[in-house]
């Protein structure tokens, strides 16, 4: 991946497009692995960012919310690979040898980009430890022995190229722009990525999936829907931030499509994979004309607060 986009930007004014054939979304996966009934309820599908549209789509996936939530669930273990989800589905677990079938076309392409596995490895340590957590490449670099933020911020740009890492950054809501210089959060952009470099740091390969961790694996699978659906491309495009204030933090700004001259307005996404929810959980509410918390569950919506099922949210494109 990172040597195509390279060589496209080596023909400027040619008018190359990049199309990528990407692993299962969500979506794809329930097609694939669930019911008759639940494949034909996806022929129908929404653009997250319409809230009325969205709230049509999730009312109709509700009969098949317990399926959805199944696959949800083996998802997180399987990843968005046939290999893996078909090992899940067939012995109920995934093989070392696909783990490390993984970890080896990562650590190949790598080698290919000239970098170090020995600085790679303590890079991905460090974004295990704080897996969810804003991080800068400085924090990353005093966690380890290799020195330099410049060192570490070349690896992450390099997962990034790879397909390996998604990116979010912080959002200004004053002025509705991308704060560059502070912290971020990063993601691998698959869950079986987790387990597999978590094995990689730890020597043991199994599914690293525990219910203390799930909120954040469930937060990366939501950023990588949002990069999928809501940019032209998959490269290098903003497509959603964070926020954060003395309040507490927002796990997803998203933008509303444009309405003429002016851009949309801005739509919070709060994930509270819980068995409870309510509109009190939206503790920024009051910042943005419409929000949306995405629920284990529940489904409703009070005031200018829409909760629905995470799985619903997710099938919908």
């Amino acid at each position: 991946a990172a040597d195509l986009k390279r060589g496209a930007e080596r023909f400027p004014g040619r008018g190359i497009h990049h199309e990528f054939y990407l692993p299962l979304s969500f979506r794809e996966y329930a097609m694939t692995f669930g019911s008759p009934s639940l494949q034909a309820a996806l022929r129908a599908s929404a653009d997250v960012r319409n809230l009325a549209a969205l709230k049509r789509f999730a009312s109709r996936l509700l009969p098949h919310l317990a399926d959805l939530n199944r696959l949800l669930e083996n998802y997180l273990i399987t990843g968005r690979y046939f290999r893996s989800a078909y090992e899940y589905v067939e012995k109920g677990a995934v093989s070392q040898e696909t783990y490390e079938t993984y970890l080896n076309w990562a650590l190949g392409d790598l080698s290919k980009l000239g970098k170090q596995e020995r600085i790679f490895k303590q890079v991905v340590a460090a974004l295990v430890r704080a897996y969810g957590s804003p991080l800068s490449a400085n924090a990353v670099a005093k966690q380890t022995d290799i020195g330099s933020h410049k060192t570490v911020a070349e690896y992450l740009d390099a997962m990034n190229d790879l397909l390996l890492l998604n990116v979010l950054p912080k959002i200004d809501l004053a002025g509705g722009e991308t704060v560059y210089r502070k912290e971020k959060k990063y993601y691998f952009t698959d869950p079986l990525l987790y387990s597999v470099f978590s094995g990689y740091t730890r020597g043991l390969f199994v599914s690293a999936v525990t219910e203390e961790n799930k909120s954040f694996l469930l937060e990366g699978v939501v950023l990588d829907f949002l990069r999928r659906t809501l940019s032209n491309s998959y490269v290098d495009a903003e497509h959603a931030w964070f926020y954060r204030d003395r309040r507490g933090e927002v796990d997803f700004v998203i933008r509303a499509p444009s309405r003429g001259a002016k851009r949309g307005p801005l739509i919070p996404l709060e994930l509270k994979w819980q068995n409870s929810v309510t509109e009190r959980d939206m503790r920024h509410g009051d910042l943005f004309p419409r929000s949306v918390i995405l629920s284990k569950r529940t489904f409703r919506e009070k005031g200018k607060t829409l909760i629905i099922p995470l799985a619903t949210f997710l099938a919908a494109r």
